[in-house]
């Protein structure tokens, strides 16, 4: 079952072009993030709703898995530019198995700074991050009925807001902005 984990924005101020090239993700909560996770994938929010749309929602970068339980993915080679004075937002979906425990935590963060490389597009000058760490949500699995038809619920038990900003040599800023929401999924 997908689910969304994390909808993220990235602004660039009116100065440059921003050019986005990798998000190191790390995974914490209850669950078991290697086995409970079937995989991870980053999507462009062409609707902008901050929820995954198979239908609508570009996969940008590969699907990937964590690399252990509490483990990083690594989104490389992303190409994704943030024109000057505009934005973007991308949403991180989890496809979780119906191996979790009962009432199973999953959920990631942006441990630090170094962990979001941008560049100016027309300065080529490396992009600075700062306001790490930023967490996600948390999705929690309940099992209803254990026995035939087991029928689990994810639901966001957490919701937060969080800020980064990217400056450049000419003081190009990038806003990093993840927007709460209550996500419901049946397995």
């Amino acid at each position: 079952q997908d689910v969304t984990v994390m909808q993220i924005a990235f602004s660039a101020s009116s100065v440059e072009n921003i050019s986005l090239s990798q998000i190191i993700f790390t995974a914490y909560g209850t669950g078991h993030d290697l086995y409970d996770l079937l995989n991870v994938r980053l999507f462009r929010d062409e609707d902008i709703n901050g929820k995954f749309d198979s239908t609508i929602d570009t996969q940008i970068g590969a699907t990937l898995n964590y690399s252990a339980d509490e483990g990083i993915i690594i989104f490389s080679s992303l190409s994704e530019t943030i024109n000057a004075g505009d934005n973007k937002r991308f949403l991180i979906v989890y496809n979780l198995s119906s191996k979790g425990n009962d009432m199973a935590t999953y959920s990631s963060f942006v441990f630090a700074n170094s962990n979001i490389s941008a560049t100016g597009v027309t300065s080529s000058g490396s992009i600075s991050t700062k306001g790490a760490p930023v967490y996600s949500d948390y999705v929690r699995i309940k099992n209803y009925n254990h026995r035939t038809n087991i029928r689990e619920n994810c639901f966001i038990i957490k919701n937060n807001y969080f800020i980064l900003l990217f400056v450049a040599v000419l003081f190009c800023i990038l806003t990093f902005r993840k927007k709460s929401s209550i996500v419901s999924a049946n397995l």
